[in-house]
């Protein structure tokens, strides 16, 4: 594979410049270096830690610690990291990075830290200055086979609403009716690194469509972002409904199966009821109001904040009762206040729609969460920002 120049400098992030303490020698006088090598870590005092000259290409960072004989007359060091030969990149003797600092402490620690895609492997060095002088190099490798992520999987949920900041799920069922307007598969995630990424695979394993087994019927994939969840969702073309059968969501980072999900859809008469799905806050834009903005987050000036959730299977006179809850105030010391409370007798599969309208002044800026009961018993939370 051949990588250009102008591709190559987007694959590396800014050399990172680590100075660390040590104590200051006593001596005066040009500094020399009496010790510089690659290693993979370095002590709070600049010492290297696990020393090596051969780097994975999925590597996150390279670190050079370089030790000066003095520092007293606070000399300029200098660092180059260079791709001496690269036959996988097309690159020879190409400069990557440089960072030059005035140091005051006989250790100094350079970094080298790559972006989402791994290094082309090669030969590499970081050539060391005094004061604008070269004193030498340090060369080292990239080579092997990357590593793989170390991200793994817990807490896997098949649901119908999930909290937009967070991708955590707000409400919880293995058995999903075949009017669902969304399904989500969200799981917890540990041990990835930022923009590690995550795939999905949606399996139609069996059911009704005779002849269908084993069927991936719908993908995607995402980056990480630093959350501790992960989600993907899936929709019924329009005007359909989710065929009845056996499903499952088969998780996957670097193309490797990590996870396996099942669920099942069957028909919206057969879940006994009454349960509630589809919990979303949202807001009325345009000029006639026309349009549904689904969204998590509102403006102090806004005249209304709604809330929409479908009640399923419900016998008469179920009971849906909302409240509007400021979470903690972002302009004073207001927390867990009850703003409103709105209830609602049901009957049958159907939307119920609240809203919390504003008066004259602005809402309060600050955390809130809609909690929805189904017959007194709470059910769904769904958290919302004013700002």
């Amino acid at each position: 594979m051949k990588i250009n120049k102008a591709t190559l400098l987007s694959l590396f992030v800014i050399l990172i410049l680590i100075i660390l303490a040590a104590p200051l020698s006593g001596c005066t006088g040009t500094p020399v270096i009496e010790q510089a090598v690659t290693c993979h870590s370095i002590s709070q005092s600049g010492q290297p830690g696990l020393i090596s000259d051969t780097f994975a290409p999925d590597v996150k960072t390279i670190y050079c610690s370089v030790k000066l004989s003095d520092a007293a007359t606070k000399p300029k060091i200098k660092g180059e990291w260079m791709v001496i030969n690269s036959d996988e990149a097309g690159l020879k003797d190409y400069l990557i990075g440089t960072e030059t600092i005035t140091a005051d402490k006989p250790y100094v620690a350079f970094g080298f830290t790559r972006s989402e895609t791994l290094l082309p492997r090669g030969d590499y060095a970081i050539k060391l200055y005094i004061n604008d002088k070269f004193v030498q190099s340090v060369s080292f490798k990239v080579q092997g086979e990357a590593a793989g992520s170390a991200a793994t999987f817990s807490e896997p949920v098949i649901c119908t609403c999930i909290d937009e900041d967070t991708n955590k799920p707000l409400d919880k069922l293995d058995t999903l009716p075949n009017n669902a307007g969304m399904i989500f598969c969200t799981a917890k995630m540990q041990g990835a690194e930022f923009g590690t990424v995550i795939k999905a695979n949606w399996i139609y394993v069996k059911g009704e469509m005779q002849g269908v087994t084993d069927k991936v019927f719908a993908g995607g994939s995402l980056k990480t972002e630093g959350l501790d969840y992960v989600a993907f969702a899936v929709s019924p073309k329009a005007g359909t409904r989710f065929p009845i059968g056996e499903y499952a969501v088969k998780l996957l980072v670097d193309d490797k199966e990590q996870l396996s999900v099942p669920f099942k859809v069957v028909d919206s008469a057969d879940i006994p009821g009454p349960y509630l799905t589809e919990a979303v806050t949202f807001a009325m834009k345009g000029s006639e109001n026309a349009t549904i903005d689904m969204t998590n987050s509102f403006a102090a000036s806004i005249e209304a904040i709604n809330c929409h959730v479908k009640v399923n299977n419900a016998p008469a006179d179920t009971e849906v009762k909302i409240q509007w809850i400021l979470v903690k105030s972002a302009q004073d010391d207001t927390a867990d206040l009850k703003i409103n409370e709105d209830i609602q007798k049901v009957q049958g599969t159907s939307p119920v729609v609240a809203s919390l309208i504003r008066k004259t002044d602005p809402f309060p800026r600050g955390k809130y969460q809609v909690k929805i009961f189904l017959n007194g018993e709470e059910k769904i939370d769904v958290p919302f920002r004013v700002q």
